[in-house]
């Protein structure tokens, strides 16, 4: 996500994160953690994909 959100392209971000996330929820049931939204230098997230996009656009 890191190499998308530096070209600025939020869609890939995004997709890879939307990927990230059903994967965590297919494989173990579980959502992203706050600490992963921190690494990417984002606040918590709660799920919601329109304010990982609002919060990609702003970082």
């Amino acid at each position: 996500m890191r190499c998308h959100l530096a070209e600025n392209n939020y869609a890939s971000a995004l997709r890879v994160y939307r990927n990230f996330r059903a994967h965590l929820q297919r494989e173990l049931g579980v959502e992203p953690s706050a600490h992963f939204a921190e690494l990417l230098g984002l606040d918590s997230l709660n799920g919601d994909p329109r304010l990982l996009v609002r919060a990609l656009r702003t970082s």
